[in-house]
C-alpha cells in the first residue's frame, strides 16, 4: 500500500493486485467463527521509533483511537511465578532516560543491574557493525561475562519479540539498531503503541479508502502467476483470472519464496528464500472474568513470552469478553503442536502465572500459526537481504524481508514500499517511459536558495533527495528518521507544492511549519518550489555560504 500510494501522487497510473480479499498484508483481523470476536493474524505492536508507520497511518487516515499510546516507555515483566516488576523510561534525557528503570529491575540481582546498562550501552554504541554481522548476539553477551538470569530476564523477553530469534541466534547489528531506535532515541521512542481495533480497521480499510482517493486500481482475490517479459526487462504481470496488465515498472510486494516462484529457475544459493522463515503462534483464550491486571505484560520463566488483555484493550464487543491475547515468537517447537493442545499447555501456564486464573473458568480458545511470519534475523542475515531493485529491469521489491535496515515490522514493511517506488521513480524518470497520458517524472523544478542551484525531480521525491541532485549537501543525524531537526529549511514559494507536514514535523518544528519550515528528510515534492537553506546553522556547504 506505501508504495502504490507514493506512485500514485507522483502522477503515475497505479494498480494493486492483492490475492486476499482484503488490505493489510500480514496486519489483519478477522472475525472468530466460535466467539465472533475480533482477532488479530498476530499481536501486533508499534514503537514511537516506528516514524515511517506512523506517517503512513495518518496519511492514510487510521482511526485516531486505534492505537493505545504509551507516553513513555513502560514494560511490566513477570516471572514464572507472577512476581512483577517494570522496565520503565524515566523524564531523564536520552541515554540518561532509561538507566533508573533498569536499576530498579528487581528481577536482576544489583551486579546485574550494572552489567546489563554496561552492555547495554556497549551495544548501542557498536562501532564497526558490519565486521559483527557474524557474531550472534548470544556470543556476543557470553564474551562479556553476561550472566544466565541477565539473558532470561532482560534480553529474551525484549529480543526475542523484536527480532523473532531467541537470544543466543539473534544479529547482533539488528539488535543494536533495535536498541538505538527503541531506547536511546528517548523516552518516546520505546514507548508502545497497542491496537485498540482490528488491525483490518486499524490499517487494511482505511488503506484502502486512501489508495481509492488516490486513483489506485485496487483488484482483490487475484494472484500474479507470472512475470511478462520483453527485451530482458519485465512489461507487465500475468494474473490468475488470465489477464494481462502491461507496466513500465512492477513493484513485487510479495514473500521472498513466491517471488522466486514467478523468476526463471533461481539457484538455492541466489533465491530470495535464502533470507530464511521464523514461525509466530498467537493465542486467544476467553475467560469468564478477567486474568490480567494490566493490559499486557512480557513474562520469562513461562511458555507465555508476551500476554495481552483483550478486552482491556478493544472492548468487550469486540474482543467477545475476557480474552487473554499469548503471542509467541521464534515458536519453532509450537508450530507442529496441535491447535488444542497449544492452548491447553498455554491455559496451564496462565494458572501458574496469574492468581485470577485458578478460580475462573475456561471457555473458548483460538490458535494462529504462521509458519512463515518473518525472515530468519539471525547473524550474516543483511547479506541475504536484497535491496529494492530486481534481478531483471524495471522490477522492484518491498517486503520488511528486503534490506531495509530494520527488523521484520510494519515500520521496515513501509519503509520498503517507498524506498521501492523512489527507485521506480528515478529509474522511470532516466528512461521516460511512463504510461501515455500521465506527465512524466522529472518535470518539477525546485530551486534552493542563496546559491540559486536547481534541479528538476520527480513528483514523489522527498527533498533530501532534491537536494542533492542540485548539489545542495544537507546532512542529518538520524538516518532520514525526522527526529534530529537538522535538515530545516524554509519553504519560500510553492509550500503547497510539498506534501502535508509529517506528525513527526510537527512534534520538531511546531508552529514554524505555520512560517513554511519542513524538514528535508520528510517533505515530498508534488510541484515547483523554492526552498531557502539556512547559512551557517546546518550542514550548508562553505562555498554557498559565502554566496549569501
Amino acid at each position: 500500500m506505501a508504495a502504490a500510494l507514493r506512485l500514485a501522487r507522483a502522477g503515475c497510473e497505479v494498480e494493486l493486485v492483492e490475492r486476499r480479499p482484503f488490505l493489510g498484508g500480514r496486519a489483519f483481523s478477522f472475525r472468530d467463527p466460535d466467539t465472533g470476536a475480533v482477532i488479530d493474524n498476530g499481536q501486533h505492536v508499534l514503537a514511537g521509533a516506528c516514524r515511517r508507520l506512523r506517517a503512513f497511518l495518518a496519511e492514510i487516515g487510521s482511526p485516531s483511537d486505534a492505537f493505545a499510546r504509551q507516553r513513555r516507555l513502560g514494560i511490566p515483566i513477570l516471572d514464572g511465578r507472577g512476581r512483577s516488576a517494570s522496565l520503565s523510561a524515566s523524564r531523564l534525557p536520552s541515554p540518561l532516560h532509561f538507566l533508573p528503570g533498569l536499576l530498579r529491575y528487581r528481577h536482576l540481582s544489583p551486579r546485574d543491574r550494572l552489567r546489563v546498562a554496561r552492555d547495554v550501552r556497549a551495544l548501542s554504541r557498536l562501532d564497526d557493525r558490519e565486521a559483527m554481522e557474524d557474531v550472534p548476539l548470544g556470543e556476543w553477551l557470553a564474551r562479556r561475562s553476561a550472566s544466565r538470569e541477565a539473558v532470561e530476564r532482560f534480553w529474551e523477553p525484549l529480543v526475542r519479540p523484536a527480532l523473532n530469534m531467541p537470544v543466543t541466534d539473534a544479529n547482533l547489528p539488528l539488535t543494536a539498531f533495535f536498541l538505538e531506535r527503541a531506547i536511546w532515541s528517548g523516552p518516546e521512542g520505546g514507548a508502545l503503541w497497542l491496537p485498540r481495533l482490528g488491525l483490518s480497521e486499524a490499517i487494511g480499510e482505511p488503506g484502502g479508502r486512501a489508495l481509492e482517493a488516490a486513483g489506485v486500481r485496487v483488484r482483490l482475490g487475484e494472484r500474479v502467476t507470472a512475470l511478462a517479459v520483453e527485451d530482458g526487462r519485465i512489461a507487465g504481470v500475468v494474473l490468475s483470472g488470465g489477464d494481462a496488465l502491461e507496466a513500465d515498472a512492477v513493484v513485487a510486494a510479495l514473500p521472498p519464496r513466491e517471488i522466486d516462484g514467478l523468476l526463471a529457475a533461481p539457484s538455492p544459493d541466489r533465491g530470495y528464500a535464502s533470507v530464511g522463515a521464523v514461525p509466530i503462534v498467537n493465542a486467544y483464550l476467553w475467560y469468564d472474568r478477567p486474568i490480567l491486571e494490566q493490559a499486557f505484560a512480557g513474562t520469562f520463566g513461562s511458555p507465555l513470552q508476551w500476554v495481552f488483555d483483550r478486552e482491556r484493550l478493544l472492548g468487550s464487543a469486540r474482543s467477545g469478553g475476557p480474552c487473554l491475547g499469548v503471542s509467541l515468537s521464534a515458536a519453532s517447537e509450537w508450530i507442529d503442536l496441535a491447535k488444542e493442545e497449544i492452548a491447553e499447555r498455554l491455559d496451564a501456564a496462565v494458572e501458574r502465572v496469574f492468581p485470577a486464573r485458578r478460580s475462573a473458568r475456561l471457555l473458548a480458545s483460538a490458535v494462529v500459526k504462521e509458519p512463515r511470519a518473518t525472515f530468519r534475523a539471525d547473524a550474516g542475515c543483511a547479506r541475504r537481504r536484497p535491496a529494492s531493485e530486481g534481478p531483471a529491469a524495471a522490477l522492484w521489491l518491498a517486503g520488511d524481508w528486503t534490506d531495509t535496515g530494520w527488523p521484520a515490522t510494519m515500520e521496515g514493511a513501509v519503509l520498503s514500499g517507498e524506498r521501492a517506488a523512489a527507485a521506480a521513480l528515478a529509474a522511470l524518470a532516466r528512461d521516460s517511459t511512463m504510461t501515455p497520458g500521465v506527465d512524466p517524472p522529472g518535470d518539477v523544478r525546485v530551486r534552493f536558495l542563496p546559491s540559486g542551484r536547481e534541479a528538476r525531480v520527480a513528483r514523489g521525491t522527498f527533498l533530501t533527495t532534491a537536494a542533492v541532485r542540485a548539489g545542495v549537501e544537507i546532512l542529518h543525524d538520524c538516518d532520514g528518521q525526522g527526529v534530529c531537526g537538522t535538515c530545516q529549511v524554509l519553504v519560500e514559494d510553492g509550500g503547497q507544492a510539498l506534501s502535508p507536514p509529517d506528525p513527526r514535523e510537527r512534534e520538531q518544528l511546531g508552529t514554524r511549519i505555520e512560517q513554511g519550515w519542513r524538514l528535508c528528510c520528510l517533505a515530498i515534492v508534488e510541484g515547483d518550489s523554492v526552498v531557502r537553506v539556512p547559512v551557517g546553522t546546518f550542514a550548508y556547504p562553505p562555498e554557498q555560504q559565502r554566496r549569501s
